[in-house]
């Protein structure tokens, strides 16, 4: 069973446009939340939307048929490794599972290269740290972020996760946008 984690509870602070969740791309003709989102449905059983206290509202009026949920409080605010936390929390302690993970801010990125991905656990894009699909437990995630870290290179090398690589024009940095 594959779940699809989107991260969609960041800051956005180098985005112009105010929260990249909620932005509406008027050449795509949705919001980069509703994009991401068809696209984890299509490939994932079940999908999992991390909010932010910011726009968690907004996100459950616009997704509903999406489990929307905020950080564990464990950790929360910690970044985007508390939401795979938090979505890890939903399964039975010490079982790991495989989460297919994209962030919001990724609009381009097609369903061939989210099945590239999926093609065996522990793979992320290569420079492209939240679009991963990754084997692990809550267990797992909660010893590394026990240890202070929160850099998510730094739990992709605990997994020995390895990076592939996606077609440049999927991979946009739109923070200038």
């Amino acid at each position: 069973m594959t779940i699809g984690i989107l991260l969609a509870g960041g800051k956005s602070s180098r985005f112009k446009q105010g929260d990249k969740a909620l932005f509406f791309d008027e050449r795509l003709g949705q919001s980069w939340l509703e994009i991401a989102f068809d696209k984890l449905k299509q490939v994932s059983d079940e999908v999992f939307i991390s909010a932010s206290a910011t726009n968690y509202e907004k996100i459950k009026q616009d997704l509903a048929g999406g489990h929307i949920q905020l950080d564990h409080s464990d950790f929360s605010g910690e970044g985007p490794l508390s939401a795979l936390y938090s979505v890890a929390k939903h399964f039975p302690q010490g079982q790991a599972q495989d989460y297919l993970i994209l962030s919001v801010d990724n609009p381009e990125i097609s369903i061939n290269s989210l099945r590239s991905l999926m093609r065996q656990p522990n793979q992320y894009a290569e420079n492209h740290f939240t679009i991963a699909y990754l084997r692990f437990s809550a267990d797992d995630i909660e010893s590394y972020l026990q240890t202070g870290q929160r850099r998510v290179i730094g739990f992709l090398n605990q997994l020995a996760a390895s990076a592939i690589q996606l077609p440049d024009e999927e991979l946009v940095n739109h923070n200038e946008a």
